[in-house]
C-alpha cells in the first residue's frame, strides 16, 4: 500500500470510531433526560407519591437513584403507569 492509501485507511478507521463514541455519547445522554423526579412523575401520571413508590418498590417502573434521598422515575414507566390507572378505572 502506498503512503496515501496508508491515510486514507487511517482517516477512515478514525471517522468509524468517533462514530461509535457519538452513538454512545447519544446514547447516554437520551438515558439520562429519560428520568424524572418524583413531582413531575406524580403530574405525568395523576397518581400519588405513595402510589409511584410503591410501583417503584415492586420494581414495575425503572428508577434511578441519585443520592441516599433522591430517586428519579422512568419517564416511559411513570407514562404506563397512567394508562394501567384509566384502564382500571374505567
Amino acid at each position: 500500500m502506498t503512503e496515501v492509501n496508508l491515510l486514507v485507511f487511517q482517516v477512515i478507521e478514525d471517522s468509524l470510531k468517533m462514530q461509535q463514541d457519538m452513538t454512545k455519547l447519544l446514547e447516554a445522554v437520551k438515558e439520562e433526560t429519560l428520568y424524572v423526579p418524583i413531582a413531575e412523575a406524580e403530574r405525568l401520571s395523576g397518581m400519588d407519591k405513595r402510589s409511584i413508590r410503591y410501583y417503584a418498590q415492586t420494581k414495575t417502573i425503572r428508577t434511578k437513584d441519585i443520592n441516599p434521598s433522591v430517586k428519579l422515575y422512568h419517564v416511559e414507566d411513570v407514562m404506563n403507569l397512567k394508562s394501567k390507572r384509566r384502564t382500571v378505572n374505567s
